[in-house]
């Protein structure tokens, strides 16, 4: 079994008992081949510390991704800008984020309260100032911890008739390049990619010097292209299938889904709004995404404690993007484990630990608008004790089937990346 734990953001408790229920399983069901992390450990709970204790000691093998909060943390601790917006200031600047993560790391050492009033005087110093905090670097062994992190994975996995490859970045992947040329493989390399020409990108006729640059992306609004990388991405891939493959992300909290923020047509196109409307926020289960309009999502009308969920989609459609961030540093969220093997695929299913975040694991931010806490479906699908859950999902097809192409016509993507779509984005 290969699990696939969203992300944690200094949830300690949360990740204990995840990692208690997948001992378990090892012993009842399925041996653990290894351990998929999403990315995003620290940040915003009160025990980064600690969560990067229990991943250095992890008895598994395990894939760590770098998560966008991750990232932004290494370029406080190596003092390295990525542009004049994601500088080591952009990481400082997030307090309810980064504050949790230095009083972690750095509690009870001499000059934690002489960084945290330098950090606070500065608030509002341009950037390069904090050359005054050059002074400051992560604890060794969380240096070289960051230092082996990945920023994507692959894994392929046979599903019986057919083979599916899993994709697995932090956020949601660009729909301008191939999937290939996003596997990036370390710091450095994340460095080079960002920092190399797309020329195909150069619709207004400006050359772009890198992604660094602000420029008009699909003629909707300028964006920032590191906004648009694929550990800060979270727009849906709309228009053509993954070729095949199935991405497997976190970075945008399912519990923040039905608010506002999903309404912003930055991030969801017009005609899909109705399918996130359809996934119910309260049921912390992985948010599964498929281009078919009709697709139906997880049904809970007859779902008992533990039981049985079901997807149905088109089978030429497929299931093209799983979301595994639950929330966990949320109020009434969740971390979810998501299991993938060779013998549940083939009959169609999904594993699925569910651990509820409880008060005492202090969760340090609440849901917004669009959820429920007095719902039915917590009293069907989650633990009063907080004790991790086990759920099956079934699903329909992984992967678009790229051969029906009267049914799932395919989006012109050579076209699209060598000039200005005409594409009502």
């Amino acid at each position: 079994m290969i699990w696939v734990i969203g992300d944690i953001h200094g949830m300690i408790k949360p990740l204990e008992r995840t990692l208690a229920a997948i001992e378990q399983y090892d012993k009842t069901e399925e041996k653990t081949q290894k351990i998929i992390f999403m990315g995003d450990y620290v940040d915003y709970g009160l025990n980064s510390k600690e969560v990067l204790d229990t991943l250095i000691d992890l008895p598994y093998p395990a894939v760590f991704l770098m998560g966008n909060h991750d990232d932004l943390a290494v370029r406080f601790h190596n003092k390295v800008v990525l542009n004049e917006r994601y500088s080591y200031f952009h990481y400082l600047q997030n307090k309810e984020a980064s504050f949790t993560t230095l009083k972690s790391l750095f509690i009870g050492q001499n000059y934690y309260n002489e960084m945290i009033n330098l950090l606070t005087f500065n608030d509002h110093c341009h950037y390069e100032s904090l050359n005054l905090f050059a002074l400051f670097g992560f604890p060794e062994k969380y240096g070289i911890f960051f230092d082996k992190i990945t920023y994507s994975h692959k894994e392929i996995i046979d599903c019986g008739y057919y083979n599916v490859c899993f994709r697995f970045f932090h956020g949601l992947p660009r729909i301008d390049q191939t999937l290939d040329e996003q596997m990036v493989s370390d710091f450095d390399d994340f460095q080079r990619y960002m920092s190399t020409p797309i020329p195909h990108l150069d619709w207004t006729g400006t050359y772009a010097r890198n992604q660094f640059e602000e420029r008009n992306v699909y003629s909707i609004k300028k964006l920032y292209n590191v906004d648009y990388s694929f550990i800060w991405g979270r727009h849906l891939n709309f228009r053509y299938a993954y070729n095949g493959d199935v991405v497997i992300h976190g970075h945008t909290p399912t519990i923040i889904f039905n608010s506002s923020f999903y309404k912003n047509d930055s991030y969801v196109h017009p005609t899909s709004i109705e399918i996130f409307k359809k996934y119910k926020i309260e049921s912390r289960l992985p948010f599964l995404f498929s281009r078919d309009i009709e697709a139906g999502f997880t049904s809970f009308d007859h779902f008992p404690k533990g039981g049985v969920s079901t997807f149905e989609c088109a089978p030429w459609a497929g299931i093209e993007a799983i979301n595994v961030d639950t929330g966990s540093v949320y109020k009434w969220g969740a971390l979810t484990a998501l299991g993938l093997s060779s013998e549940c695929l083939k009959k169609g299913e999904l594993v699925v630990i569910t651990t509820p975040t409880m008060e005492d694991d202090q969760p340090q931010r609440s849901p917004v608008d669009g959820f429920n806490p007095e719902s039915k479906i917590l009293e069907k699908t989650l633990s009063e004790s907080g004790e991790p859950i086990f759920r099956i999902i079934k699903t329909g097809r992984l992967g678009a089937d790229m051969s029906c192409s009267d049914k799932n016509p395919l989006f012109p993507f050579e076209s699209f990346r060598r000039q200005k779509p005409e594409y009502d984005l």
